[in-house]
């Protein structure tokens, strides 16, 4: 979606979002927070001090959690849309090490995160968009995918009801894989996320036994450059 087809929804994302998924028990905060659950899943620790980018960032919510978690770190949200960054800014002016960018710009980064942001880039732009984020890592980078998993009904049912998701089209894990793979990236992670509604949130840790299984509503890569 371009940058004014998320400015008209940029004051209301949220509660759009929230409408959308009610279904699953839980609003955008939940998986917001699942999200940065699964980074601290040997992603990232409190400990370190990284620049990191949170491309695609909309309304920051994200961004924020991240900057929470990592105070020793740099984190910098981008997005196309300026009315989202705008919101972004008065909702999270509080946190020093956060930062909003309109454009990726020349800054190298230690981790990179793309969340559920791809299926909304036309097919024959992913690989072009994958290729400047590889670019825009340090040596030792990496770069943290989370996708809707076109194979979870559920999820297609959420995404064609979704009124900034009209006519996308998903990516499968094993076609985002190929993609990183034909631009020159290795995968180290490989995993499907989102197994359990929020009322069975106690049942997460599970989730790492069923990383293979197809049924989650998302997954998770982990992309690197080659040593």
């Amino acid at each position: 979606m371009s940058d004014t087809g998320f400015d008209k929804f940029a004051s209301q994302y949220s509660e759009i979002l929230d409408r959308n998924i009610r279904f699953s028990g839980a609003g955008r905060q939940y998986f917001d927070e699942y999200k940065l659950l699964c980074l601290k899943n040997g992603v990232i620790s409190p400990e370190d001090s990284l620049d990191v980018l949170d491309f695609g960032c909309g309304t920051g919510e994200l961004s924020s959690l991240i900057a929470k978690a990592l105070p020793r770190s740099r984190v910098f949200g981008m997005d196309v849309s300026e009315k989202s960054l705008d919101v972004a800014r008065q909702r999270h002016d509080n946190y020093e090490n956060l930062i909003f960018l309109h454009e990726l710009g020349n800054e190298k980064y230690d981790l990179i995160l793309a969340a559920n942001v791809f299926h909304h880039v036309p097919v024959d732009e992913r690989g072009g968009l994958l290729l400047s984020l590889k670019y825009a890592l340090k040596p030792d980078g990496r770069i943290v995918i989370f996708e809707h998993n076109p194979w979870n009904l559920l999820t297609r049912h959420a995404v064609k009801t979704c009124e900034f998701d009209v006519g996308v089209t998903l990516i499968s894990r094993r076609n985002f894989m190929r993609m990183a793979q034909q631009t020159g990236m290795t995968v180290s992670v490989k995993r499907y996320v989102v197994f359990f509604p929020k009322f069975a949130a106690r049942l997460i840790p599970l989730e790492l036994l069923l990383g293979n299984v197809p049924f989650g509503a998302q997954y998770m890569l982990v992309l690197g450059l080659p040593r």
